[in-house]
């Protein structure tokens, strides 16, 4: 987002949710929503390797910028991309990360960054990656 004045974090009471609201100085914001999901299954607690982060208009007509640049073995490795339909897979020899969106793969996928006026309303990126780090 460019020129931001104002940003505000805080997770929603009682769970490991966090909520950040970015407001650029024309007053237009987004409210960016992330969490790592955990839910019982067969009498066991799961957590799947997933990082969910949605993304949202609160006000205004914001423009946004996002960078996937996924690195595993702690920067070591590049993984090589294939684009589906609503997905970019990243894989590289020990590890794959899918990033899925419903967002436009004809803006996202040709870079894998965008810059448009927000019209993605929820990205999720997934994926288990050991030491991956994914730079946004």
């Amino acid at each position: 987002m460019d020129r931001i004045v104002a940003s505000e974090q805080a997770y929603i009471p009682n769970t490991a949710i966090l909520q950040t609201t970015l407001t650029d100085q024309t007053g237009a914001s987004i409210r960016i929503t992330d969490f790592v999901p955990r839910f019982r299954q067969y009498d066991r607690i799961f957590r799947p390797g997933m990082l969910f982060r949605r993304i949202e208009p609160v006000s205004g007509l914001a423009r946004i910028r996002i960078r996937i640049r996924p690195r595993f073995n702690y920067g070591a490795v590049v993984p090589t991309r294939t684009v589906g339909s609503n997905h970019i897979r990243y894989v590289a020899p020990d590890n794959t990360l899918r990033v899925t969106t419903d967002g436009s793969m004809v803006e996202v996928a040709p870079s894998a960054s965008v810059m448009s006026p927000v019209a993605v309303s929820r990205i999720a990126y997934t994926g288990a990656c050991g030491p991956c780090a994914l730079v946004m």
